[in-house]
């Protein structure tokens, strides 16, 4: 059989699926003719495809110098190089290909996986279409269009990328896998979930895959779902720091913060990141255990690590008049349905533009609601800056002119503290999104009031405290909310306790302290709902919980996820709402109150577990703060008696409220001028020697 008869029946059983047969027909055409170009091409294509790129690339090299002008052989040098970490070579590759076949899809599909790689994202986003251009019928084309539209934002038409890419290549997992990841970012878990399955279905062995499915199963109120997937792609040394770093999530969904703790470690140790160590400090924040100072400690090390080597020193004062109009700057993706939404927006539609500029800078993938609607028509302006990293971003702030940054996130998801420690302003602070120090030295403030960080101690944070005159928020109650039901005077059913609270706060702390009530009030029931608590395995957890601390588990009922209207309606049929601890309830909380339900708290050491006890206080209800835990129980059955004062609640609480600093957004907003006005005089005396008249 002669070489060229050797090659085509090599190449009829790579078409074929043949891969090992092809492989050796195709080295026995080149032990005779070792410098046959054709089966240099071919082998290496076959290798590629193979996902044996290492062992391409020195083949497909030699093919090049034998067939310089052949686009394929390029197009697929360019995939090997890219598959083997080499996307600056890939790119070389790619574009030579294009050069000798300006149509050549294929070539255009690897230059943009390479340019992605770089980083180069509008590139590669105009190589992919480009592919598209001359293949519109290329499936894995529009899933790599449909990514690249999914990490810049664009949700829209990355779902029609996508479903188009599904359609043509359904047999490709990663089309499925890819359609899941821009689903789970506009919010569509269900059809996320629905995606991922047809995924897995197709490369069960696929930890990118596992991954995913993880986040969309904790998206979907299903954590022990999400640990189970979790668990499995850890067991990879490829996967295991996103993965410890989706299980730690998990854990903290299922309400166990030490084992969540373990799992960012271990993520952390694996590969240093910002984001898996600040959800670790996050979860310390729910262990009783852990004290404030060590807490501290540990945020400063944080900044330490990535904070402080981004750090350039303070910036000047371009324009010192103290009275002059001050540029905030407003730093979320929180600006919607949100607790950092439903607390800025009373101050967003009552500050004075004259004294206050406000602009949020908004990163939120996800549409408009109505509380992100009112926010943009409040703001004095509204930046969209999702694509813009931590250095652009601090740039963008600094070319705005912006005197104060606050940030609203601290080390919740998807923060930018890294922002401002590349300084974005002269006076920088953090505020309402966190639950206390951030760590940075790079912030000067952090906002807060005499509640959650009394004057007379100490305050545990790097940051100064910028105390606010009432409480450090207000509540503006959505305008679908329901009036307040009246309690009906023939209902004899037993009392009721509740807790709107994530299972994360449903601690072994918390279950003590319902015990207590329990013990005090034999015939009440406790009714918790939240997403997730619904799934029978998180039910198992905290029923187990709940036991350990004394509560009898048949007198609980766990109830998953409802609209907020119909969460808010759902005070109806509750009596006392109780608090959780160490983390307290703060939107819950707040929200209790407005439907007329008083809210029994326990304030402890930190700020996390005082947010009750603060927003109790500043409605004037500080009747209802425990000392102890004794205290609580006693509480909490002396509401439950107390028919008629409870029926009262519910036709007077509201207003109260509302005539409270806690809603009253005006005497809030004229506050929180003055604090920022107080904060720029103290930057003006301190740094008047570094200012530029």
């Amino acid at each position: 059989m002669s070489v060229s008869d050797l090659i085509s029946q090599a190449l009829r059983q790579h078409q074929a699926g043949a891969l090992d047969a092809a492989e050796a027909l195709y080295r026995q055409a080149l032990a005779r003719v070792p410098g046959h170009g054709d089966g240099l091409q071919l082998l290496g294509a076959l290798l590629v495809n193979a996902g044996r790129s290492a062992e391409a690339v020195p083949v497909l090299e030699k093919a090049s110098r034998k067939l310089p002008s052949a686009p394929e052989v390029w197009s697929n040098l360019a995939a090997a190089h890219r598959d083997t970490g080499n996307p600056t070579a890939a790119v070389r590759c790619a574009e030579r290909a294009l050069r000798l076949r300006p149509s050549h899809a294929l070539a255009a599909l690897n230059l943009g996986h390479a340019l992605h790689d770089l980083r180069r994202s509008e590139e590669a986003e105009a190589a992919y279409r480009r592919a598209l251009a001359s293949d519109p019928d290329l499936g894995v084309g529009w899933s790599a269009l449909g990514a690249s539209l999914t990490e810049r934002g664009a949700l829209e038409e990355a779902l029609v990328a996508l479903r188009r890419a599904v359609a043509l290549a359904p047999d490709v997992a990663g089309a499925h896998h890819n359609l899941a990841q821009a689903l789970l970012a506009a919010g569509q878990t269900s059809e996320a979930l629905t995606a991922l399955e047809c995924a897995l279905g197709l490369a069960p062995a696929d930890n990118d895959i596992r991954i995913t499915a993880a986040m969309a199963e904790l998206a979907g109120g299903r954590p022990s779902v999400a640990v189970a997937h979790a668990s499995q792609a850890a067991a990879s040394p490829k996967h295991a720091a996103v993965a410890q770093a989706n299980l730690g999530t998990a854990l903290m969904a299922l309400g166990n913060p030490h084992q969540a703790i373990a799992a960012f470690e271990a993520a952390v140790s694996t590969v240093a990141s910002p984001i898996t160590a600040s959800n670790r400090l996050l979860a310390v924040h729910y262990c009783a255990d852990i004290a404030v100072d060590r807490s501290l400690t540990e945020h400063r090390a944080w900044a330490a690590t990535y904070a402080d080597p981004l750090d350039p020193g303070p910036l000047p004062i371009a324009n010192p008049d103290p009275e002059r109009t001050l540029r905030v700057g407003l730093l979320s993706a929180d600006l919607g349905r949100h607790p950092v939404g439903h607390f800025l927006l009373g101050l967003l539609e009552a500050h004075d533009r004259s004294r206050l500029a406000i602009t949020c800078y908004d990163w939120c993938s996800l549409g408009d609601d109505p509380v992100r609607t009112r926010l943009r028509a409040a703001s004095d302006h509204w930046v969209p800056v999702h694509q813009l990293d931590h250095a652009a971003l601090a740039a963008r702030l600094r070319a705005d002119q912006i005197d104060i940054a606050i940030d609203l996130h601290g080390h919740t998801a998807k923060h930018r503290l890294l922002t401002l420690a590349h300084r974005a302003a002269p006076v920088q602070m953090s505020w309402m999104g966190y639950v206390g120090t951030t760590g940075l030295g790079q912030i000067d403030w952090l906002i807060a009031d005499r509640w959650h960080l009394p004057p007379d101690q100490p305050a545990h944070t790097v940051e100064r405290v910028l105390r606010l005159p009432d409480g450090y928020i207000s509540y503006t109650l959505p305008p679908d909310a329901p009036e307040p039901q009246p309690l009906d005077p023939n209902d004899r059913r037993p009392p009721v306790f509740a807790a709107f609270a994530t299972a994360a706060k449903l601690s072994t702390e918390t279950f003590r302290l319902w015990a207590a009530v329990a013990a005090a009030v034999p015939e009440a029931r406790f009714r918790m709902i939240y997403r997730g608590l619904d799934d029978p395995d998180t039910q198992r957890v905290l029923t187990a919980r709940a036991a350990a601390a004394g509560l009898d588990p048949a007198r609980l009922e766990l109830l998953g996820q409802l609209s907020h209207q119909a969460l808010l309606a759902a005070y109806g049929e509750v009596d006392v709402v109780l608090d959780t601890h160490p983390y307290a309830g703060g939107l819950t909380t707040v929200e209790a109150l407005h439907m007329g339900i008083p809210v029994v708290t326990l304030p402890g050491a930190n700020f996390a577990s005082r947010h009750a006890y603060a927003h109790l206080n500043v409605a004037g209800l500080a009747q209802w703060v425990a000392r102890d835990s004794a205290d609580y129980a006693a509480i909490a059955a002396r509401l439950a008696a107390d028919r008629p004062l409870r029926a009262e609640l519910r036709r007077s609480l509201r207003g109260q409220v509302q005539r409270s600093p806690l809603g009253d957004h005006q005497r809030f907003a004229a506050g929180f001028e003055a604090a920022m006005r107080h904060a720029w005089h103290v930057a003006l005396s301190e740094r008047g020697g570094d200012q530029n008249s």
